[in-house]
């Protein structure tokens, strides 16, 4: 039997966990059945429609196949869940839910029906504690590293709660390029390397 999915996630947009979340789940797609919660909008966002986020550069049909619900922030301060990309595929009750978003995001504080997974990136050895404490309540957590995994049960998760799901690099985006290196590199000396990024 085919597993059902209900993932809640930052599908749309182009940040790091958008294109994470993304690429992760058009592959899982290809192995159950799934439908998406989305939090976030893009940046061709107009308003709420049941096919909003159509003008996205990298919205394919996998997508559109995906996407049930848009979260979207009512008059009174409420999170609302409201209808996009409707099909009948899509209307099914799951076996389990996956929420997959940075530490500390609202959606892991909701009432789920059914067993819940948390899919979690957290790169620092502590989580806030409530937050962690929520954490500990969900029937699994999905870690992308060995360490994590370490640094959580160091911090108190159940090891038989928690399990490694590494995550992956499109190959097709992200590709090793054969170069000619210039023959000053050519002295046969070891060369570091150093790179970053903005936090």
């Amino acid at each position: 039997m085919t597993p059902k999915i209900y993932a809640h996630c930052s599908y749309i947009g182009t940040t790091g966990y958008n294109n994470h979340t993304r690429d992760f789940f058009r592959e899982l797609s290809k192995h159950v059945k799934l439908k998406v919660r989305n939090f976030s909008i893009g940046n061709t966002w107009d308003s709420y429609s049941l096919t909003p986020h159509e003008n996205e550069p990298y919205i394919n049909d996998v997508d559109k196949s995906m996407l049930y619900k848009q979260s979207l922030w009512s008059s009174d301060n409420e999170l609302q869940d409201y209808d996009i990309y409707p099909s009948k595929d899509k209307e099914f009750i799951q076996d389990f839910n996956l929420i997959l978003l940075e530490t500390n995001h609202y959606y892991f504080y909701h009432n789920y029906l059914g067993p819940k997974i948390a899919y979690n990136v957290w790169e620092s050895t502590l989580q806030p504690k409530n937050f962690f404490d929520k954490l500990k309540e969900f029937d699994e957590l999905w870690v992308p590293s060995k360490w994590q995994r370490d640094c959580s049960i160091a911090q108190g998760y159940d090891p038989n709660k928690i399990q490694v799901v590494p995550e992956g690099v499109d190959s097709n985006t992200f590709f090793p390029e054969r170069v000619d290196l210039l023959d000053q590199y050519k002295d046969g000396r070891f060369k570091f390397l150093l790179l970053g990024r903005l936090d």
